[in-house]
């Protein structure tokens, strides 16, 4: 991760949303819920 600068929550909270995504096996959950 890069340290430029604090991200903002909204960054912060996608950036986690879209790791979750990667992690997910099933193509249906590849949304990050």
């Amino acid at each position: 991760m890069k340290m430029r600068q604090r991200p903002s929550w909204d960054e912060y909270f996608m950036d986690i949303a879209s790791l979750v995504a990667s992690r997910s096996t099933c193509l249906r959950r590849q949304v990050g819920a």
